[in-house]
């Protein structure tokens, strides 16, 4: 994910990014190769713990019941960038929102802001107590609170952002964060 965040938060061009793994669920006993050959394995980790330590939500979308209509919510969701990642196996629970608004214009993760003025960013989350809400521009943190809710205005110059949260013993350098949001472009 914090590969991801710096390429992202750098590029001019809209990206979307979202959970996932890749999951083999097997050890090979015998063989630095691939497991899959007709040596012994060892089931682990398992796809339970795999697809359980990720999940991907999506903001503004409600589900109806209707398979077709359902679909297609998800799928403009996902073309639209509005995705938060979480890291389950670090925390469950939380909720991400990034908007970024000049003018009379407003935008979610994932969209354009064409900006005729200051611009103000816009970030909240339902977390854990002591997580933090990071604000980036290009990959760089440039705002950080433990409060809630969190608010800049900036220039109107090009440039991207994206917001995430923290949650604190977390390995990795930079430590991995819990909660990643989609990249707003003004």
């Amino acid at each position: 994910l914090s590969d991801w965040s710096s390429d992202v938060c750098s590029s001019d061009l809209p990206v979307v990014g979202l959970a996932a793994s890749d999951a083999h669920a097997r050890i090979g006993l015998t063989s630095i190769g691939e497991p899959y050959d007709t040596h012994a394995s060892l089931p682990i980790p398992s796809y339970a713990a795999v697809f359980a330590a990720m999940s991907v939500s999506l903001n503004d979308v409600a589900l109806t019941e209707d398979p077709i209509a359902d679909a297609a919510r998800i799928v403009s969701a996902f073309r639209a960038g509005n995705i938060v990642s979480a890291v389950d196996g670090l925390a469950t629970g939380g909720r991400l929102q990034f908007t970024a608004a000049s003018g009379g214009a407003k935008v979610v993760a994932g969209g354009q802001l064409d900006a005729t003025g200051p611009v103000t960013l816009a970030a909240s989350a339902s977390a854990l107590p002591g997580a933090r809400i990071r604000l980036l521009k290009g990959g760089e943190v440039v705002a950080e609170t433990q409060a809630t809710t969190l608010e800049r205005v900036v220039a109107p110059e090009q440039a991207t952002y994206r917001v995430e949260v923290a949650v604190s013993g977390v390995p990795g350098s930079p430590p991995v964060p819990w909660l990643v949001g989609n990249p707003i472009y003004v």
